[in-house]
């Protein structure tokens, strides 16, 4: 395939068949497996899109009590001051048959270990920083979000639901799982793994989704990197429930509404916070950016097509939130097509949010509807004497014949800001 491509020319016209070629072929022009340019935007960041602490991201915007992690030894006085048992509680080991449930506010992100147990069923209903499970058999792990990494190694017929930072797997086999995780899957001699996205919904989900800094954006759960290339999980359809993960073991699956108390005054809502993203572009008709804020109007049009009001035939391929540099804003919008003076401005005034619509070709047309209802400006379709306020929220919408390349380059080119 013929590409003019350079580092430090305008990606976009190499097209978003190229974008996706040179995504995979220029490793000396990548940095973490991404297309970076030499020259002023390496100073600019050198290569590194940090988070940067004085932008508000989408999980800054929930609201909620002012929380954070307690010390040490404040957490030990739970345990009447005794290291041992604040060990014991957290170091869960040779369980046999029995059901253990964390409930909200008990483990206030520490870490959490499980070793050597078999036909279990537990319940972390409260965020932690760091989940390890070992040498575990048979076992239900059901994971509320965790700040940090989560490691599975050595376990062999387990169902997991998780959703961390970072996820990595070793020596498993046949596991199910259903995870939400920003970048993607680790995975190493493993074998028969299952995985799906993250379907679930319950009282104070949005609250420690926030909690744990993540962005329910940014989920990645259907890349998978395999470091002894022959384990690569299978991806399980996007109607697959939780309770279609806990299946398959010779004992009930205990639903989270009966365990923990169902329902939270911090989050009065039960709609579901996080896309059902499917990973499958094949069928993209439509991409749409959020400008900075308007998570209600992110959050209706995720809820419409990840709840099959749509149809079968319309879904989210992908979604990003990630903050948008100069260089980047000069690839999607193009001097020719700025019709508003100040939409790079707009853009810029912090973390936007992409998403990415499969279906039949009535994806855009329904998402107009839904942000027009909802009072959102959609930019390039209001009379040219309203030239939108940098200063309001903004929607752009690629449709079916010009989304390719932009979705490409922000969902494959740009390095997130969520990436490490």
């Amino acid at each position: 395939m013929p590409c003019n491509w350079e580092p430090g020319k305008d990606v976009m016209s190499a097209g978003p068949e190229a974008v996706s070629v040179l995504y995979c072929l220029l490793p000396k022009y990548t940095t973490m497996g991404c297309l970076s340019s030499k020259g002023d935007d390496e100073k600019e960041d050198s290569g590194n899109r940090k988070r940067p602490k004085v932008v508000k991201w989408s999980y800054d915007l929930v609201e909620h009590k002012k929380w954070s992690k307690p010390e040490k030894e404040e957490f030990k006085q739970r345990f009447g001051g005794s290291t041992d048992k604040m060990l014991e509680f957290l170091n869960t080991k040779g369980l046999v048959g029995e059901t253990k449930v964390f409930l909200p506010g008990e483990l206030d992100g520490y870490d959490i270990t499980f070793e050597d147990c078999t036909d279990c069923d537990f319940y972390v209903l409260d965020i932690t920083s760091q989940i390890q499970a070992d040498n575990c058999t048979g076992c239900r792990f059901f994971c509320s979000p965790c700040s940090g990494s989560a490691f599975f190694r050595d376990c062999k017929n387990c169902s997991i639901a998780v959703a961390c930072a970072q996820l990595r797997m070793r020596d498993c086999s046949s596991c199910r799982m259903m995870i939400f995780v920003p970048r993607q899957l680790t995975i190493e001699s493993s074998k028969k793994t299952e995985v799906a996205c993250w379907n679930v919904k319950y009282f104070g989900l949005a609250v420690q989704f926030a909690r744990a800094q993540l962005s329910v954006y940014e989920n990645g759960w259907y890349h998978a990197h395999d470091f002894s290339t022959n384990s690569m999980p299978t991806t399980l359809p996007s109607s697959t429930t939780l309770q279609d993960i806990m299946e398959g073991h010779d004992r009930p699956w205990k639903p989270l509404d009966q365990v923990a108390a169902s329902q939270s005054p911090e989050d009065p809502s039960m709609d579901p916070i996080v896309p059902l993203v499917t990973g499958d572009r094949s069928n993209q008709t439509c991409f749409v950016l959020f400008s900075h804020g308007l998570n209600e109007a992110a959050s209706k049009v995720s809820a419409h097509f990840s709840g099959g009001k749509g149809g079968a035939l319309l879904g989210i391929a992908a979604t990003r939130e990630l903050m948008l540099r100069e260089a980047d804003l000069k690839v999607l919008f193009p001097g020719s097509s700025l019709k508003c003076p100040n939409r790079r401005e707009i853009f810029k005034s912090g973390p936007v949010m992409a998403f990415l619509l499969t279906g039949a070709g009535g994806a855009c047309g329904i998402v107009r509807s839904l942000l027009r209802s909802s009072g959102v400006c959609i930019l390039g379709e209001e009379p040219a004497d309203s030239a939108p306020d940098a200063k309001l929220g903004q929607v752009y919408i690629w449709d079916e014949k010009h989304c390719g390349a932009p979705a490409a380059y922000v969902l494959d080119t740009i390095r997130g800001d969520f990436d490490g």
